[in-house]
């Protein structure tokens, strides 16, 4: 088995247990990710990689000492939910202009 396989199966199953699994598709040694943004779906594609080199300090540290006892990565903080987003509102100005762009083509 290569090297971080097992990691990035422990990976794998953590992001469909974080979105569910009808919103996770793996591609093409890819995940795609469907979401919503501002009530349109979207999709998020992650490659999951193991690098030759780590890069950070500590957390990288704390991380190869979870990954080796077993301990649960919950430590690093809990996902935290995203801020609401207003919907866009037409202004009266844009419903003005519009209204005068229909009456001009004669829709």
């Amino acid at each position: 088995m290569a090297r971080g396989s097992v990691a990035k199966e422990w990976v794998t199953k953590k992001i469909i247990e974080s979105f569910g699994q009808e919103n996770v598709i793996l591609h093409d040694k890819k995940l795609y990710i469907t979401t919503k943004e501002d009530g349109v779906p979207i999709q998020i594609c992650l490659a999951l990689t193991c690098p030759k080199t780590m890069v950070g300090g500590e957390v990288i540290e704390q991380a190869v000492v979870a990954a080796k006892t077993g301990v649960d990565f919950g430590a690093f903080g809990a996902p935290t939910e995203p801020e609401p987003v207003q919907p866009a509102e037409i202004t009266p100005q844009e419903r003005q202009n519009i209204a005068d762009l229909m009456r001009a083509l004669g829709l």
